[in-house]
């Protein structure tokens, strides 16, 4: 959980244990986190500041493994399943356009993916194995990318409004999306399109 005193409590439900990381003390990170995307195996967690950084934390240590400042336009951010790689999804001021970002978070390096016109809306998501992600745009439509080719594999149409969330399967071959037409759309994807 995260608080307004910026602290990131780790709770491990079995125990009880709790361990706490200092938002504000170990890094140029201040204020409240807007995101959070932790990582399959639980060794890291991503967090997005309002106005400020998206940070990548060790859990174990409560040290910053990466971090990534574009401004102050990144809105949303998954944490892929191995914790090593996010996806950003990127609006500049007074731009139509929103950037698709895959950062590395162990150089803190980044590479774009995408430019997509009027904007992804909300937080991308992975496949289980960290190949894939899917994005929902603004013309409700979902975008499922293979981030080791680097090329768009799916569009998927469909909704009628505006798209708030997306999971995939564990097994990667379905995708679920959910809506504000009150729908909500599981999509059969395979492997290779």
């Amino acid at each position: 959980m995260t608080s307004l005193s910026g602290e990131l409590t780790v709770v491990q439900v079995a125990t009880g244990k709790e361990s706490t990381i200092d938002l504000n003390g170990k890094s140029r990170a201040t204020g409240v986190a807007t995101h959070v995307s932790l990582s399959q195996d639980g060794r890291r967690v991503a967090t997005l500041m309002l106005g400020g950084p998206l940070v990548v934390w060790d859990v174990a240590s409560g040290l910053v493994a990466g971090a990534f400042m574009h401004g102050t336009g990144v809105s949303a951010a998954s944490l892929s399943p191995d914790g090593h790689t996010a996806v950003l999804v990127v609006n500049i001021q007074n731009q139509v356009v929103t950037h698709i970002v895959v950062l590395d978070v162990d150089s803190s390096t980044y590479q774009e993916l995408s430019q997509e016109s009027g904007g992804i809306v909300h937080q991308p998501a992975f496949r289980s194995d960290g190949a894939w992600i899917a994005v929902a745009a603004r013309d409700n439509t979902i975008t499922v990318w293979d981030l080791v080719t680097r090329k768009q594999v799916w569009t998927l149409r469909g909704h009628t409004g505006q798209i708030r969330g997306l999971a995939f399967s564990p097994d990667g071959t379905q995708l679920a999306s959910a809506s504000d037409d009150g729908t909500v759309r599981i999509w059969n994807i395979k492997l290779e399109p």
